[in-house]
């Protein structure tokens, strides 16, 4: 498969050193915009031939960029420089290497610098390996589509093998519409580069411009948690726009912008989708309650009220054994006492009165009138007080 190359690099300045004819005017001046970054650590710039030190994205005219960067010569003043190899694709060109990148970058034919100084056509080997996206991949692309076109942040995993995989999985592992748009890289030198997911050298300089957020791959804080069901079952990714439709889940990692931790909701909602849930089901747990209380309101029974005087009067009196008394009429039915004030009657025979209950019981005993003890005088009407006669 054929291929355009293109060399950036410095002798009095960095410029565009070389390209092949296929590359475009408006495609040579994108891609010699110096915001990679420099080096001058000799260890560094020895160990580029050994380990991956790449970039990857699209360009204006819809083809894509796949770099990766050399020690170069020296300039005209001694100092040691660096070289930007790139090797342009189409859509069809890079899907057909994107899913073994790291293949891709390490053969040796595709960066030749014989091929690059002479504006040669690369001839590029494709890839037939589909691996399964790892877990690692997944988690990656649960934050990295949250990041959408924010070119203001900078998504840095540590620097390290594990997050070397995990970049060039995801991006071998998404869908083709979204793996033509992606900006990342490896080992940069800068955060000024044209990647929004990357891993960063130790010396790299960190653009005022690009506020950089980390993401360790070894926590197991989802956005979306359906990924992680999805990640383990390894299913085939989906894309970016399907997956962003799903819910969010509120201890995902918070992007913090601005100094100020941000929690994704929906749009142009200011509470969290977990927030939001909490509140409702406070919310629907107070009205159950609420509800309760008027029906136990309802169903409590009302307090009895005291019989009045009449109602007293029309209770049925009744014996011991439940039968039913004659009722009377007057107090000479149930032999009353004479009035108070006045005298006994000593010719008044004793009437045996019934009881209608235990409290009554003196009234069944004969009585007789008994007249006051000697010295005592009985109690008038005048306000109910007794008088002792001196």
């Amino acid at each position: 498969m054929k291929a355009e190359r293109h060399l950036f690099g410095s002798f009095d300045g960095y410029q565009t050193l070389a390209a092949s004819p296929g590359v475009s005017d408006a495609e040579a001046a994108e891609l010699s915009e110096f915001g990679f970054g420099q080096t001058s650590d000799q260890a560094t710039l020895e160990g580029l031939s050994r380990r991956l030190c790449v970039l990857g994205r699209p360009l204006s005219s819809g083809r894509i960029a796949l770099t990766r960067v050399f020690s170069g010569r020296p300039d005209d003043a001694g100092r040691p420089t660096v070289e930007l190899r790139t090797i342009i694709l189409d859509a069809a060109g890079f899907e057909s290497v994107r899913h073994d990148l790291r293949a891709f970058f390490g053969h040796p034919a595709h960066w030749d610098e014989t091929g690059f100084r002479g504006g040669l056509v690369a001839n590029v080997s494709s890839s037939t390996t589909r691996s399964t996206p790892s877990r690692d991949a997944w988690y990656l692309v649960d934050s990295w589509m949250k990041l959408g076109n924010r070119r203001d942040l900078v998504l840095r995993l540590s620097d390290d093998a594990r997050s070397e995989d995990a970049i060039l999985a995801a991006v071998g592992a998404v869908d083709p519409r979204d793996a033509a748009s992606l900006r990342w890289g490896l080992f940069l030198f800068s955060t000024s580069a044209a990647a929004d997911v990357c891993t960063l050298a130790g010396s790299a300089s960190l653009s005022a411009r690009r506020q950089v957020v980390d993401l360790p791959l070894e926590q197991d804080r989802w956005r979306h948690p359906h990924l992680a069901a999805m990640a383990l079952r390894n299913d085939p990714m989906p894309p970016f726009q399907r997956l962003a439709q799903a819910p969010i889940s509120e201890s995902g990692v918070a992007l913090e912008v601005d100094g100020a931790p941000r929690r994704p909701g929906r749009p142009g909602s200011k509470t969290p989708n977990g927030q939001r849930s909490r509140l409702l089901m406070i919310a629907g747990s107070i009205g159950a309650l609420l509800i309760g209380v008027i029906v136990m309101l309802a169903l409590w029974p009302a307090p009895k009220k005291p019989m009045s005087p009449t109602q007293v009067a029309g209770v049925v009196e009744t014996n011991q054994d439940g039968e039913r008394l004659p009722e009377s009429n007057s107090n000479e039915d149930r032999g009353s006492a004479p009035p108070v004030g006045e005298d006994p009657d000593p010719d008044a025979e004793s009437i045996p009165v019934e009881a209608s209950s235990d409290e009554d019981a003196h009234a069944s005993e004969p009585t007789t009138n008994v007249p006051p003890e000697k010295g005592a005088l009985p109690i008038g009407s005048n306000g109910g007080t007794s008088q002792v006669n001196d």
